[in-house]
């Protein structure tokens, strides 16, 4: 599944199978470990501090009793959101190598800036992505709304995650758990840490730790020197090296994870420091994460996608989250 040019990806124009998402395939293999782009705001040579990393959280991860899932706790705390100048200056960089001109390569990266520090209360977020055996509970229940996909048998397996569902299905079935979608910014932290590093397991790529567009993959952007295993979905959990600073699974790759928040490409300069809730209603949702036909690029912490609510494509996914443990 792949996304225009810009980092938008529109139902009306543009939104297409997974072999037809050319431009964003072109436009995240130019980048090092760089995803998608937008306007940058502030331009100095020194990153932000990057903080310390916290004490891990004392409780351990439960199991929600409606779903089987697995939830690990994040603790309460700050952590640097965003991208830092330098990285900003880094993803440019290796866009512009790939034959971009520089102008569209920092609108597409700018909306990771600025990198402002954000504040969290402490929440629970499902280890792994809901897997397609699940969401068929829900469905079964009159709870969910059918997948956009059912005939698409490489990507339906019971133990892979389930994608080809819009926002308000992987809303509904987050309530239908007892939990929620995770906001943006509860997203981020459960992937990186408060360290601001790159990838859930650190600054490098590393091409055994995530499910990405690989030499099983058919496109151009593929990478012929990796091999993950999968030629599309992977089984959830598959990549425990992988795994972010709190044992959170399959936070780079594999399937796009919505998140509650509605997409505004200047939100960060404007954010709240504490439990940002993410703009007023505006057109487009976000997901984040990067999925199974994208090039590395797509793997950053930090990129975010944006797209219509209604689009259930066969890269979009979710994960739930819930501010307190689960219950029986």
């Amino acid at each position: 599944m792949r996304q225009e040019a810009g980092g938008r990806a529109k139902r009306a124009r543009g939104w297409l199978p997974a072999w037809a998402w050319a431009v964003l395939g072109l436009v995240l293999a130019a980048g090092l470990g760089a995803a998608a782009c937008a306007p940058g705001q502030g331009g100095g040579d020194t990153p932000t501090p990057a903080a310390p990393i916290e004490t891990p959280a004392l409780a351990e991860p439960q199991v929600r009793q409606k779903d089987g899932m697995v939830m690990v706790p994040v603790p309460a705390g700050a952590f640097p959101m965003g991208s830092s100048d330098a990285q900003i200056q880094a993803a440019v960089a290796q866009c512009t190598a790939g034959g971009y001109a520089e102008a569209d390569c920092k609108s597409w990266i700018g909306v990771e800036s600025p990198q402002h520090s954000v504040t969290l209360d402490a929440f629970w977020i499902d280890r792994t992505e809901v897997t397609n055996a699940q969401y068929g509970q829900c469905v079964a229940d009159g709870a969910c709304p059918e997948m956009a996909c059912p005939d698409e048998t490489t990507v339906t397996g019971d133990s892979q995650p389930v994608v080809c569902v819009n926002w308000a299905g992987a809303s509904a079935y987050c309530a239908w758990a007892g939990a929620r979608l995770p906001s943006e910014a509860e997203w981020e932290k459960a992937a990186r840490g408060t360290d601001s590093r790159v990838y859930p397991w650190g600054d490098s790529l590393d091409a055994g730790k995530a499910n990405y567009c690989d030499s099983r993959c058919t496109y151009d952007w593929k990478d012929a020197g990796a091999d993950d295993g999968f030629a599309s979905t992977a089984p959830v959990g598959s990549y425990p090296d992988g795994a972010s600073p709190y044992g959170v699974l399959d936070m780079a790759g594999n399937a796009w994870e919505w998140v509650s928040d509605w997409y505004d490409a200047g939100y960060y300069a404007v954010s709240p420091e504490r439990n940002p809730p993410g703009p007023e209603s505006r057109e487009l949702r976000l997901l984040r994460g990067g999925c199974w036909d994208n090039p590395a690029g797509a793997l950053r912490s930090t990129y975010r996608l944006n797209s219509d609510a209604e689009m259930g494509l066969d890269g979009f996914g979710f994960r739930c989250a819930a501010s307190t443990a689960p219950g029986p």
